[in-house]
């Protein structure tokens, strides 16, 4: 495994798992490829989100299977202590504090009884854009740029880093870009 150590641009870069021996880290820690057939693997950003945050990235594998679970979002680091993630658990703890959109166009978050429509269903070769404020605990997706609607995250602590969530073996996701502060309108 490449576990990359943060840098100073200002990217985001996977790190911290709750099964680091079921992906592999490529191209310099901004690709993250599923490789083992366990369930449920969280990976985080190596570092915190700040207050406001744009993330991009690109599916390159995986997305929409009404079997397995690709999605993306954000989460409290408490989330690698559950093996496997299983994070569309309603009987998950409220403690485990994430928010996610997954490929068959569904969100789930803890906390909130919720695992509702949202958006449209997304697959190798979309673009998911997150917008994040913690100042207004608003979060935005969007896919291949459509704004898909603000979401609430103000029962998320402030501690979050951005995350995906895998479980289909050669699942693959990569962060083209990232901007980490006074974000204008999109």
């Amino acid at each position: 495994h490449n576990l990359m150590r943060p840098r100073a641009d200002g990217i985001f870069r996977f790190g911290p798992s709750n099964q680091i021996k079921e992906f592999d880290i490529l191209q310099e820690g901004v690709t993250v490829r599923k490789v083992g057939s366990q369930e449920g693997c969280v990976i985080l950003s190596q570092r915190k989100l700040p207050n406001k945050s744009l993330i991009e990235i690109r599916i390159d594998e995986g997305g929409l299977d009404l079997h397995s679970y690709l999605g993306v979002g954000i989460a409290h680091p408490e989330v690698l202590k559950r093996v496997p993630c299983l994070c569309h658990n309603p009987k998950m703890p409220d403690f485990m504090a994430y928010f996610t959109y997954s490929g068959t166009s569904r969100i789930a978050t803890s906390g909130v009884a919720t695992n509702s429509a949202y958006g449209y269903p997304f697959k190798k070769g979309d673009r998911i854009s997150l917008l994040i404020n913690l100042g207004k605990a608003e979060l935005r997706y969007f896919k291949n740029d459509q704004d898909l609607g603000a979401l609430d995250i103000s029962h998320l602590p402030k501690t979050l880093h951005f995350a995906v969530w895998v479980s289909s073996k050669g699942d693959t996701i990569t962060i083209e870009s990232s901007k980490v502060h006074d974000i204008g309108e999109r």
